[in-house]
């Protein structure tokens, strides 16, 4: 079939039953049964007058599934094995997916273009080489209840012009993501959602949200990262994720009650300024026990300056040089590759002293790494990042960037940490009222602290309960 497209310029009414559903596929049969030759059609594009409703169908094998640009129902639809995305959502005004399976599509399972007032209801997106549901939202957008699973990239990422309160997401459930499992760049509310098991950050929050009930473990990165304002997360579970709890950076504002914060791999909640714009939190009713242990070893986490350096076409160039206070334990590197860089790529670079060979290097082409980078038993007095030249090929390669964005460090005495804010000249930490374990596990809490900056007292000597996501009404 080729080019051929069903396009539907009236209304468009399929009926199909649970047994036995109506079925878009292209000819000849005999390519269906080879899941790797997408694109053999390219899809059904809803653009009536009137909305088309579709029930019980199965569309397979286009360029991309359904592209809805009016106010089409969708209802018990499995679209699959597309060369692009399996629903695009482009203009669409009051569309509806209901119960709806988008899986093994080349690039996106559900992408949301400039619709409004959008409603998604038990959809179910897998499998995708792209993420689970991703897009940019004009107006509300509704998703009540999702499974987001496998994808490659992220399990919901939404982004564009911010909006106040332009989301409304319940029951959301990420998990095994290549990526972020919920990743927002516009405000709204989300509640009774599960991150879990995801290669990133479990929860990205870009602007303004309210989180409830949320639960977010088994990450590779925070359960929870923001520089967003305002954010109030409550009775939420941010448990034995791979980095932090909680990180709160930038110029977030943000208030957390009522949550569980523990067990994780790194600090309990981590509160750095950047740039020289400062967060602040207030905290309040929750527990923070268990983190940062790293089966028993002396770890400090302290917020240092970032080493970036930038070069195009000359030279390999140095940032400036830090000098740890203490013996390094690791450091968390992202380079960015400059464009159109040939096959030499991107060589980005840790050193120490002049004339020494890397403590740690990478080459890439374009698109970003990174890494964290092991020191242990590595001696060195000063650190710098070393960005190196791509091979252009004579073009344009732009700028490659390395950037040191935190270092953790070795001290003795100290044991596990629950909470950790840099210097802020402008935040404020309040965690009054919380409960941080016992003594002495509570001391590297105070051992941490800026006086001036952080106020954890009242903290309790047993655990708070009622604490994380509550049972469902």
């Amino acid at each position: 079939m080729g080019e051929a497209q069903l396009t539907v310029s009236g209304r468009l009414v399929v009926q199909g039953e649970a047994e036995a559903p109506v079925t878009f596929v292209p000819f000849p049969d005999d390519a269906l049964d080879d899941p790797q030759v997408p694109s053999l059609w390219t899809g059904i594009l809803l653009a009536g007058d009137q909305p088309s409703e579709l029930e019980h169908a199965v569309v397979a094998y286009g360029l991309r599934g359904i592209a809805i640009r009016d106010g089409s129902a969708l209802t018990d639809v499995v679209t699959r094995h597309h060369g692009v995305d399996g629903i695009v959502l482009s203009g669409a005004a009051q569309a509806s997916l209901d119960r709806v399976t988008a899986c093994r599509n080349e690039r996106h399972g559900v992408f949301v273009g400039d619709g409004r007032d959008l409603v998604l209801h038990a959809i179910t997106s897998a499998g995708n080489l792209g993420d689970g549901v991703r897009g940019s939202p004009g107006s509300t957008l509704e998703i009540d209840t999702a499974w987001l699973r496998d994808n490659r990239g992220h399990g919901l990422r939404l982004e564009g012009d911010p909006a106040p309160n332009a989301l409304v997401l319940v029951n959301v459930s990420a998990r095994n993501n290549g990526d972020s499992g919920i990743d927002l760049e516009l405000g709204g509310l989300l509640s009774r959602a599960l991150a879990v098991d995801n290669g990133g950050d479990g929860v990205r929050l870009r602007d303004g949200f309210t989180v409830t009930d949320l639960t977010a473990t088994g990450n590779a990165g925070a359960g929870l990262r923001t520089d967003a304002a305002p954010v109030r997360i409550e009775f939420a579970r941010l448990a034995v994720n791979e980095g932090e709890g909680l990180v709160v950076t930038g110029g977030a504002q943000v208030e957390v009650a009522a949550s569980d914060i523990r067990d994780n791999a790194g600090t309990g909640v981590w509160v750095y300024g950047v740039e020289g714009v400062d967060p602040s939190i207030t905290m309040s009713g929750s527990n923070l026990v268990g983190n940062a242990e790293d089966g028993g070893a002396s770890a400090l986490h302290t917020a240092t300056p970032r080493l970036r350096v930038q070069t195009g076409v000359a030279p390999p160039g140095f940032s400036d040089p830090y000098f740890p206070e203490h013996p390094l334990f690791d450091v968390e590197v992202h380079c960015n590759g400059g464009q159109n860089c040939g096959v030499g790529g991107t060589r980005c670079a840790l050193v120490g002293v002049d004339d020494a060979p890397p403590l740690w290097e990478a080459q890439i082409q374009q698109g970003g790494t990174r890494a964290w980078v092991d020191f242990t038993g590595i001696e060195t007095d000063q650190l710098r990042a070393r960005s190196g030249n791509c091979n252009c090929n004579s073009a344009p390669c732009g700028f490659t960037e390395i950037d040191v964005q935190r270092v953790r460090m070795l001290e003795s005495g100290v044991v596990d940490i629950q909470l950790s804010a840099g210097v802020l000249a402008e935040g404020r930490v309040d965690a009054r009222g919380n409960y941080w374990g016992v003594f002495p596990q509570v001391a590297p809490v105070i051992h941490e602290m800026v006086v001036e900056t952080v106020d954890f007292s009242d903290f309790g000597n047993r655990a708070i309960e009622g604490t994380g996501p509550r049972p469902e009404p």
